[in-house]
Formats: C-alpha cells, structure tokens, sequence
C-alpha cells in the first residue's frame, strides 16, 4: 500500500491521492523500462554504511481520460534504526514530450542510416578522438566487422586486419587537418586488396561542430 500519494498525482495520470493505489498503478500501466540493472528495493541490501540503491524505471501509462503518459520513477528504499529496508520513497515526473522528442530522433536516425545503408559512396562518421560512431555498407561490407569497429580506430582496424599502420597515420594527419582549420579536406588514397589490385580512392572529410 502507498503511505502516502502527492497531490499533483492528479495531474499525471487523473485519479485523485486518495484513488491512487497500487492495484489502479497496475491497471493503468502498459509498458515498464527499467534504466539500467535495477534489484528490488526490498532486496537491497542494509546495515549502516552502505550506498543506497537507487531505482530508476521509466513507465507508459493510461491517464483516467484514456490518453498516454510517460512518467520517469526515481525511488530509494527507507530504513530502519538497523538498516533494515521497510520501506520506499519515490518520486513520478512527467517525461512525454522527451520521449517524443528521443522517439522522433531516433526515427530520422533510421530513416537517414538506411539511406546512408544503400548509398554507393562510402560514409563514415567519427567522434572527437577519430573514433568510429557510423560507418555505412559501402564503406565495410562485413556486418560483423562494422559491429566491432564502432567506438575504435582506424590504427586499431589496421592491427585488427593486419593492415600497415600508414594507412592510419595518413588518415589521422588529415582528420586533424579538417579539424584546425575547419574546413573540408579532400585526399587521395591508395588501398592494396588482397587481390594485390591497387585503387585510388579520393576521399574528403568535413568536420562538424555543435
């Protein structure tokens, strides 16, 4: 049962303090995201001088009117004199308008990487440290070695593959290049197959700021 319930409950979900159980939380709840890897309150663990565990759950409601609601749950567990869990307190925010805007976000993230997916020219996209965050088809035709090269670089592929680290070292002079002077820097470079068939590829990099 819930000790006690805000009155701005209301306002969330429609159902007054005094209607809000757990039994209508439970009728009213249609989807629960837990964030990170959460324990039970109640299995926390006690005694003095431990660190409180902290819940987090992101949960989709139906508000009283029928409409959906998106609320974040931040909770921590209560104590007694021995440390023993008997209890929690939680705190419920309304988060639908950032869950429109994350799901908006990561459907143009979909729909411009499947572009990108089925372009013929190579793409590629890195964070500040020259490291991978994208790279399209075009650009590493091996699914599970585009899987692995995110969050690495190009030195770590050329050691992963086998690859003089030239190649790397070139890249990274213009990478850094594009980066000082802010602006886009084309180059040319050659890559052996394992054919041994050499071609030239003319490459351009183009820094992006915030």
């Amino acid at each position: 049962t819930y000790e006690f319930v805000g009155e701005r409950v209301e306002q969330l979900t429609g159902y007054t303090a005094s209607e809000f159980t757990p039994a209508v939380f439970n009728e009213i709840l249609e989807e629960e995201r837990p964030l990170g890897e959460q324990l039970s309150l109640a299995e926390s663990p006690g005694g003095r001088g431990v660190s409180q565990m902290v819940w987090r759950a992101d949960y989709l409601i139906r508000t009283r009117e029928g409409g959906q609601r998106w609320l974040t749950d931040t909770a921590v567990p209560v104590r007694d004199d021995q440390g023993a869990v008997v209890g929690s307190l939680g705190i419920l925010q309304d988060i639908t308008e950032r869950k429109r805007v994350e799901d908006e976000i990561h459907r143009l993230k979909a729909f411009y990487e499947e572009i990108l997916d089925n372009s013929p020219l190579e793409v590629a996209v890195f964070d500040p440290e020259y490291r991978y965050i994208y790279l399209n088809q075009a650009s590493l035709s091996d699914p599970d070695l585009r899987r692995w090269i995110i969050g690495k670089t190009d030195a770590d592929y050329c050691r992963h593959v086998g690859r003089d680290l030239h190649l790397a070292r070139n890249r990274q002079q213009f990478f850094e290049r594009c980066a000082s002077e802010r602006a886009t820097v084309t180059f040319e470079e050659a890559i052996r197959s394992r054919s041994g068939e050499e071609r030239i590829i003319l490459r351009s990099c183009t820094p992006v700021f915030d």
